[in-house]
């Protein structure tokens, strides 16, 4: 009936085939926006042509922290139909312009339960991780984006959940280790250090997005106190394996009274993280 229904399976896009989430993805990126799509889908074992959106529209699935949209009065759930007056369907069209405005604000119109609104907002320049691990820094509203349908999700096995959480803790260490490099070569702001205080923002903000997004944070955050833990910092567990290993190439023990005044060291060195990302937290 030209409507997209709940069970269709997309199959298609503009004439090229789609087998997963990916392809539709790798599509977005190289279309970039487009008014409407042909899609190919499969209803009922029928392959059928369905108009609709682009994938990515520039839709409000979530905020991120201290964002410019929400602070200025968008609502999840928002659908962006245009930045200073001109009319955009993709997620990329936005990135556009907000990138353009270089921080300046700019007008934003939004379609809501079958009724218009408008807000003004100054996109904000901060550092974005990439997949890589590195980051770069850009303007941002601070919204995260979502598709035009929702995903049909599945149960998955032991072994599928074990091999996927294994994956996604490496994004997670890839991602640490990346700004842990940045920082130190000052390539990003120490911001982006966070302490107690930034933290329980953090969780809290999780939290309110719902359970998948607090159960990520709390897994991405194990992940990287488990990476701070195999720091070579005496008093932290890579500290002892750093004393194995000397120990192990020189064939001795290092001395009690070195092993005490490391461990002063790193202590020290610890306490001095700590205030520091208390400091960020109440200064940045």
């Amino acid at each position: 009936d030209g409507q997209f229904k709940s069970g269709d399976q997309i199959i298609m896009a503009d004439g090229g085939p789609i087998k997963d989430l990916g392809d539709l993805y790798a599509y977005s990126a190289e279309v970039l926006s487009t008014e409407q799509v042909t899609y190919g889908i499969r209803r009922d074992g029928e392959d059928i042509e369905v108009p609709g959106p682009f994938p990515l529209p520039p839709i409000v699935d979530g905020f991120t922290m201290d964002s410019p949209a929400k602070e200025a009065g968008l609502e999840v759930g928002d659908v962006i139909t245009a930045v200073n007056g001109t009319a955009i369907y993709s997620l990329f069209e936005l990135d556009y312009f907000v990138t353009k405005s270089q921080g300046e604000r700019i007008k934003i119109s939004a379609w809501r339960n079958a009724r218009d609104v408008e807000v003004e907002l100054a996109p904000i320049w901060t550092d974005v991780p990439r997949a890589n691990g590195e980051t770069n820094k850009r303007y941002i509203i601070g919204i995260s984006p979502g598709l035009f349908f929702e995903p049909a999700t599945r149960p998955v096995g032991p072994i599928e959940a074990i091999i996927t959480g294994i994956e996604r803790t490496s994004r997670v260490t890839t991602l640490t280790i990346g700004a842990m490099g940045s920082l130190i070569k000052q390539q990003i702001s120490a911001c982006n250090i966070s302490g107690p205080v930034g933290i329980a923002r953090a969780t809290g903000h999780a939290a309110a997005q719902g359970a998948d997004e607090f159960l990520f944070l709390v897994g991405a955050l194990s992940a990287v106190v488990g990476i701070m833990n195999l720091l070579p910092i005496p008093g932290l567990d890579g500290g002892h394996l750093l004393f194995f290993a000397v120990e192990a190439a020189t064939g001795r023990k290092p001395s009690e009274r070195f092993r005490r005044r490391s461990l002063a060291v790193g202590l020290g060195l610890v306490m001095a993280l700590l205030v520091l990302g208390l400091a960020m937290d109440l200064s940045c």
